[in-house]
């Protein structure tokens, strides 16, 4: 069984790349700007210092040899990179953004299908057009969203309650994104071709609940606390048979929420032997009139 992860950022892939290896089932990681031997990435990076350094010298996996790793649009994610740091551009940022992620999304379902891979792992809000490509040419490969926060129209739909019951409109100014109709369809399109979803939370199963996937369809992973739940929900779906007994290392995530009045939530993580747990200790904020 081969199993593809892709995607043009980081985010908590690596954790998800290893937990694929542990189980036996990683193929290759998908993604743009990483450190990999006589990359660009690694060229720029002997130029750093500081936090710079520090921040470029997270950009690789130490579960991952380099050969395990492909590269696309590498040049186009550093610029990413660099505008997001500049304020002034974030409109241009964000298109920027968008059009990578629909061009990385493009590729990686090209690799997927030449690899002939059995399944690939993508990552949310970034995935249309490569998940509609490879469920228009090769229906038979599996895919799997790994969900990192609550799905957006959820939180449009929070927003505007928070707006309404608190006596504010700073939303339309600090989400505006989200009241992007075209943003939106594409988003909820995106929904659409994907066969499982990796859950992080009760947050985010509920937002995708909210836009209409079937609870059968998700699988709560506290950040893959649990590999070998993990394991299991993906190889069930090729190798009934097949049984392991391996775990994560604990680690401490924010918690996404959808909401900005939990932004002075006080998240609590409860370990047991038998399960992990979050709760969130809601604080209600006070707008001024």
């Amino acid at each position: 069984m081969k199993v593809l992860l892709v995607h043009p950022g980081k985010q908590h892939s690596f954790e998800t790349a290893k937990a694929l290896k542990e189980a036996g089932v990683f193929y290759k990681y998908v993604t743009t700007v990483y450190d990999k031997d006589n990359s660009l990435t690694n060229k720029i990076k002997h130029l750093l210092k500081g936090k710079n350094l520090k921040k470029a010298n997270t950009r690789k996996c130490p579960y991952l040899k380099d050969e395990e790793v492909i590269q696309i649009y590498e040049w186009w994610g550093l610029l990413v990179l660099l505008i997001s740091k500049l304020p002034f551009l974030s409109k241009l940022y964000f298109h920027l953004n968008i059009s990578l992620s629909n061009h990385f999304a493009d590729k990686a379902a090209q690799i997927a299908i030449k690899e002939k891979v059995d399944a690939i792992i993508v990552y949310d809000g970034i995935s249309r057009k490569g998940l509609k490509y490879i469920k228009t040419q090769a229906p038979q490969i599996t895919t799997i969203m790994d969900v990192s926060i609550s799905m957006r129209p959820f939180m449009k739909a929070n927003f505007e309650k928070d707006m309404k019951n608190y006596h504010h409109n700073g939303f339309y100014k600090e989400e505006a994104y989200l009241w992007n109709i075209k943003y939106e369809k594409v988003i909820r399109e995106e929904l659409k071709y994907v066969d499982y979803f990796f859950s992080p939370s009760n947050i985010v199963t509920k937002s995708l609940e909210f836009c209409g996937i079937d609870r059968k369809k998700i699988k709560i992973k506290r950040f893959f606390l649990d590999l070998e739940g993990l394991y299991r929900y993906v190889v069930q779906l090729y190798e009934p048979k097949y049984s392991i007994s391996l775990q994560f290392p604990v680690r401490s995530f924010p918690l996404p929420c959808s909401l900005k009045k939990y932004a002075c939530a006080v998240p609590a993580y409860v370990q047991e032997p038998s399960e992990q747990k979050v709760q969130v200790h809601e604080r209600k904020i006070h707008h001024p009139a």
